[in-house]
């Protein structure tokens, strides 16, 4: 039997954890039923300027409950 490629789906919201938002709360639940079938990716926007930060650094990645975020300035 060969192994078939899962399907990615990418959502982009407005914040992601820890900025639980309306529209992110919504993601992650759905994120949560269907993981098992498909791998996700979430971009987020950064609530706090790279400025506030006090980094250079406008995109960072990071891995939360197992789904690779990408977050943007």
């Amino acid at each position: 039997m060969q192994n078939k490629a899962r399907i990615g789906v990418c959502m982009v919201v407005g914040a992601w954890y820890p900025e639980g938002r309306g529209g992110a709360i919504q993601c992650f639940n759905l994120i949560n039923s269907l993981k098992q079938s498909f791998d996700f990716y979430v971009i987020a926007t950064y609530k706090i300027s790279s400025k506030v930060r006090q980094t250079k650094q406008i995109f960072s990645e990071e891995t939360i409950d197992g789904t690779k975020v990408f977050r943007i300035n």
